[in-house]
């Protein structure tokens, strides 16, 4: 699974990394991001209507639902059987985390972090899920990051 093809869930759990502001990079809304907004009408404007002030993505919520069944209507971040792919979920935190944190670090603590965060969630649909794991990471990054 391609790095490009999981951006768009990676701006979830990347921008809910010591996240000052609530612009997302530019760096990391891939091409699948822009063909959704684009078919729903949306520029980057009102996909951060999506976030609270705390940076938690808001479900249920209109722009959340679209958005997000849009996308993974174009990519696979779960299993047949409706888990998240964990392999694929921590191979793209470990690249995204340190672009985020406010301290540099290495791949190695990058993984760790990202092996530490990584959390099973429940959910009705996939885009609950997602919104439930992203909220997860957002509450326990401080922590993890610097235990």
């Amino acid at each position: 699974m391609s790095l490009n093809s999981n951006l768009f869930y990676w701006i979830f759990i990347g921008c809910i990394l010591s996240v000052i502001s609530l612009e997302i990079p530019r760096s990391i809304v891939d091409e699948t991001t822009k063909e959704c907004l684009d078919k729903l009408g949306y520029d980057e404007k009102k996909l951060m209507t999506m976030f609270d002030e705390k940076f938690h993505v808001i479900y249920p919520h209109e722009v959340t639902t679209n958005v997000m069944e849009c996308y993974l209507g174009k990519v696979h971040m779960f299993k047949e059987n409706g888990e998240h792919n964990r392999d694929v979920i921590i191979e793209n935190l470990v690249k995204f985390i340190p672009q985020f944190l406010k301290d540099k670090i290495n791949e190695e603590k990058a993984t760790g972090i990202s092996k530490k965060l990584y959390n099973t969630c429940t959910g009705e649909n996939s885009v609950q899920k997602i919104a439930i794991m992203h909220n997860c990471v957002m509450d326990n990054l401080e922590r993890v990051a610097t235990s």
